[in-house]
């Protein structure tokens, strides 16, 4: 099985690495891009066209839309999954009007990594 690629984007170094590495312990997942802003966002998935990026919600964006927002309409196949240390469900229906596919709490980060890779193998 080919692994799934992602673009890991957080402007907190200590959540790209902790992200990073939790994903790079599942065999079926390889972590192509660790990025700290919003255009290099873009840039690391123009370059390498991965299946999910995992967006900071607070991280900061270098041009006049939300990177989350950039993303889908940029390359609408690919996944992409909010990241926030706010657990809040009104925050989670909020991020997923932005049209993306998924709300991940750094509350809950590894079972809600766990998860979201699930259900892209499973093409939910």
């Amino acid at each position: 099985m080919k692994p799934l690629r992602i673009v890991v984007a957080d402007d907190n170094e200590m959540f790209q690495d902790l992200i990073a590495r939790f994903l790079n312990d599942h065999e079926d997942v390889k972590v192509v891009s660790v990025v700290g802003t919003g255009d290099e966002t873009l840039k690391a998935v123009e370059q390498h066209r991965p299946e999910i990026v995992v967006v900071d919600l607070n991280m900061p964006y270098d041009g006049s839309v939300m990177t989350p927002r950039a993303v889908k309409q940029q390359y609408p196949d690919t996944r992409v999954f909010i990241c926030s240390a706010y657990p809040d469900d009104a925050l989670e229906t909020s991020v997923i009007q932005l049209g993306v596919d998924g709300y991940i709490s750094k509350a809950a980060l590894k079972a809600g990594l766990r998860e979201m890779v699930r259900k892209v193998r499973e093409g939910k």
